[in-house]
């Protein structure tokens, strides 16, 4: 039996979705991305895979939130 069954999957974002969710431009996203900083703190978590970057929504949230991650 697969134990995974009952786990809800997780959602991951592109930055334009990521940018939708949190309020910002794309472009503020990327930014954060490359300079590590927006609105004064750490920009959100991102994963890189090849040339794809996502966000997983969960991350933002708790990133917009103030919440460690």
């Amino acid at each position: 039996m697969n134990m995974n069954m009952n786990k809800p999957t997780e959602r991951w974002l592109t930055t334009i979705e990521a940018a939708k969710h949190l309020g910002y431009s794309p472009y503020t996203i990327r930014r954060a991305r490359l300079d590590k900083m927006l609105s004064g703190k750490s920009g959100p978590p991102y994963t890189k895979a090849g040339r794809a970057v996502r966000y997983k929504l969960s991350d933002l949230d708790k990133w917009m939130n103030g919440d460690e991650l």
